[in-house]
């Protein structure tokens, strides 16, 4: 039952204690929401705003409307064992997505995949040319859409990672 009543109507959602936004909005569709993005446009009218702080994700429908399933999602380790084409999904453990006794061999190295699509893929964030990029055991990452591989030394690890804020460690 939110009303908008300007000729441009421009909103941002607060989840997770930061500011979330979309480059576009289209009524009746999930919509994935990103840290510090555009403010959201909308047009005049009454609407139901729905809001899914885990998944970061919004649908805006008119008010009194169905808001359409929210679509299948996972999170999965792609590229270990040089396997590129298929997810190892993780499983949600309250704020964190995890895979725990996880073998990672000396020459594994990974990425994260949503919804075993490279649509939405994360990585380190680093200006190395290299295409992978060694990480360490016990520190927090802010991964990055599109960022480099990750690589672990050789062993046996617990993997986490919080959609909502893109932070990672082993």
């Amino acid at each position: 039952g939110v009303e908008f009543t300007g000729a441009s109507n421009a909103f941002k959602i607060l989840g997770n204690d930061k500011w979330l936004g979309a480059a576009s909005l289209t009524l009746n569709t999930w919509t994935s929401l990103a840290v510090d993005t555009a403010d959201m446009t909308i047009a005049a009218g009454k609407y139901d705003i729905y809001f899914s702080e885990a998944r970061t994700m919004l649908c805006v429908v008119e008010a009194g409307a169905t808001a359409p399933a929210m679509p299948v999602f996972s999170i999965g380790i792609v590229g270990l064992g040089g396997n590129w084409d298929v997810d190892v999904d993780m499983t949600e453990e309250g704020d964190y997505y995890t895979m725990k006794g996880v073998n990672i061999a000396a020459t594994d190295t990974f990425k994260l995949r949503i919804s075993d699509s490279w649509n939405e893929n994360y990585g380190i964030a680093s200006s190395d040319t290299a295409e992978s990029v060694a990480i360490s055991v016990d520190t927090m990452y802010t991964l990055v859409q599109d960022g480099k591989n990750m690589q672990l030394a050789a062993g046996t690890y617990d993997l986490y990672f919080n959609y909502a804020t893109k932070e990672f460690y082993a």
